[in-house]
């Protein structure tokens, strides 16, 4: 496809086209509605394409169909999944963990981390280091630390 006369540029999320960039056609962009897309079109053309606003909803495969003119009309597609992420708005919540220990006690402290998606990973450090690797959380998880003053620590999921 390389030096043809380019066609036209469609954009795809799953089977449904969204945008269409046609150089020749007037109006030259157009563009299809799709729940929980929506592109800003003065930054779209046929080399660019931009979402604004994307949602969770937005996650999924996507594909740009490039055809030349005539003669050839040859056609490209090039797929590959998009996901959106939502990060957390505040910071983790700690609570149950007091000012001071002494030597022998156990601390049991509890983080918390709300909305996002996917969950976010916890990971409890004292004095800079990696009480426990084990956090892997799932949604509306906590994480709780369960550790002796001074020496060794465990740790468990909610």
């Amino acid at each position: 496809m390389e030096g043809a006369e380019l066609y036209s540029v469609k954009w795809y999320k799953g089977k449904r086209e969204f945008f269409r960039y046609t150089p020749k056609e007037i109006p030259a962009l157009k563009s299809f509605v799709v729940a929980g897309l929506s592109v800003e079109r003065p930054l779209s053309n046929g080399s660019h394409l931009t979402l604004m606003a994307v949602e969770p909803t937005a996650t999924g495969k996507y594909s740009c169909e490039v055809s030349a003119d005539l003669p050839s009309f040859d056609t490209m597609i090039v797929s590959s999944e998009m996901e959106v992420v939502d990060v957390p708005v505040t910071k983790p919540l700690i609570t149950g963990i007091k000012q001071f220990y002494r030597i022998g006690d156990v601390v049991l402290g509890n983080c918390t981390s709300y909305n996002s998606k996917p969950a976010a990973n916890l990971t409890w450090l004292l004095d800079d280091k990696k009480v426990c690797p084990c956090f892997a959380t799932e949604p509306w998880k906590e994480a709780i630390l369960h550790a002796f003053v001074p020496g060794t620590s465990s740790c468990r999921r909610a």
